[in-house]
């Protein structure tokens, strides 16, 4: 087994970023809670970061997050660490700036 994860981070408010994934901002807790979706803010940088264990929350709402990423820049993050693949895109303006993939299944 491993971990089958989205992260999704914005130079937001953990508040403005679980609004925008449909998630409601609950108690704080120290330690990560287990098996469900949560956000934390990076204090230093600005940026709050969203763990889903939803592995394909990005793809199933990937219109939703390119329409938001007119006013929020979202650095979209998959894992799939039983197949061994991995994905990270930073989308603006309604549009990709950029994505890297990796499959480790081949030889090369």
């Amino acid at each position: 087994m491993g971990f089958r994860i989205n992260y999704i981070g914005a130079k937001s408010s953990p508040e403005e970023l679980a609004s925008l994934l449909g998630l409601q901002v609950g108690e704080v807790r120290a330690e990560m809670p287990d098996g469900d979706p949560w956000v934390a803010v990076i204090k230093k940088s600005g940026w709050s970061i969203a763990w889903l264990e939803d592995q394909q929350f990005v793809r199933k709402n990937y219109q939703r997050l390119l329409s938001a990423s007119e006013e929020l820049e979202l650095l979209l993050c998959e894992v799939n660490e039983t197949t061994m693949w991995c994905s990270s895109e930073l989308i603006r303006d309604h549009a990709s700036q950029w994505k890297i993939t990796h499959a480790g299944d081949g030889d090369d």
